[in-house]
């Protein structure tokens, strides 16, 4: 089991005996946003930021841009 931002199939698979064996737990926005409610440390930002919403709005859409990606990659691309 592996868990983190970046941590992306395409880099997992190769280091597996079976990468058809992988699961992969994909957010859906409804679920990022309840974490951002809900947790305080989701909503942190890592650093001071000019315009924190925005930040926020920033980090938000690039989550769901990887995980568009995630899904829509066909598993045999992610099994080298």
């Amino acid at each position: 089991m592996v868990d983190g931002w970046g941590l992306r199939p395409d880099l997992v698979a190769p280091t597996l005996d079976d990468p058809r064996r992988m699961v992969v737990l994909v957010p859906t926005p409804g679920f990022r946003r309840r974490q951002l409610r809900e947790l305080p440390r989701a909503a942190r930002l890592p650093h001071q930021v000019s315009d924190p919403e925005a930040a926020q709005r920033n980090r938000f859409e690039r989550d769901r841009l990887i995980a568009d990606d995630v899904v829509r990659r066909p598993a045999s691309t992610t099994s080298g």
